[in-house]
Parts: C-alpha cells; structure tokens; sequence
C-alpha cells in the first residue's frame, strides 16, 4: 500500500510540473493583419484590438511576444502589449531597422540610429541615441 501511495505522489508530482511549464510558456498574444489593419488578439480575454495603417504605409517585420507583438513599418515601430495596447514610435529621416525582438511584455528595437525598448507595463517607448560614427 506504501508502495501505490508513493507512486501516485510521483505522478501528482509530474503531472504540476508539466502543467507549470505549459502556463509559464503560454502564448497569450496573436498577430494578424487584415489589409491595411494590424489585428492583436488576446486568447486570455478573447479581445482583440486593430491598429490602422497609414496609406502607403508597408510592414517591414513582425515580432511576437508570450505577452507583446512588435511590427516595424516603413515609417515607424508599433509595439502592442496586453496590458496597455497599441502604441506607436515615429522613425526618424533615414532611420532604417537593424533589428527587432519582442519577449515577454516586452519589445526592443535597434535602427541605424537609435536603440528603442517599450515597456509593455507602462506603455512608454525609451529611447537611446547611438553615438555618430
């Protein structure tokens, strides 16, 4: 009886480890697009929230997050987060993306000119000036 008890302690045991990573590594925030429309939706709350692009406008790259979905265009850095949504950053005259990553509530941006984090708890981009070359 000790024996079976053991066992099935063991198997409780298993089974919460395997659900604690599947919720830690959750997707909770989708991208989509629907023309000139960008479409962040929430699996948690089952809310989604669009962005409209300007004409002309074009998508250069898409980063998503667990919590957080960064979309670089040819004329500015969109960063999106669960809890604050969509806020935009204009790119500045010749400013060109060299890199672009969104994790957790959060986005980090890098253009030839400058190095971008948005925070997705406050809603506030913070901006770092490279030095000239």
């Amino acid at each position: 009886m000790h024996q079976k008890n053991w066992l099935f302690v063991l198997l409780l045991w298993c089974s919460a480890a395997d659900a604690t990573q599947y919720v830690e590594h959750d997707q909770r925030v989708f991208f989509a697009q629907d023309k000139q429309k960008l479409i962040a939706v929430d699996s948690q709350t089952a809310r989604s929230i669009e962005f409209r692009l300007r004409v002309r406008e074009d998508i250069v790259a898409v980063r998503e997050g667990r919590a957080s979905i960064a979309v670089a265009t040819d004329q500015r850095l969109l960063a999106f987060s669960v809890l604050t949504g969509w806020r935009p950053l204009r790119l500045e005259l010749r400013e060109q993306l060299t890199r672009l990553r969104a994790s957790g509530f959060s986005v980090f941006a890098e253009t030839t000119q400058r190095i971008l984090t948005f925070n997705g708890v406050t809603g506030k981009w913070f901006v770092r000036r490279k030095s000239p070359r």
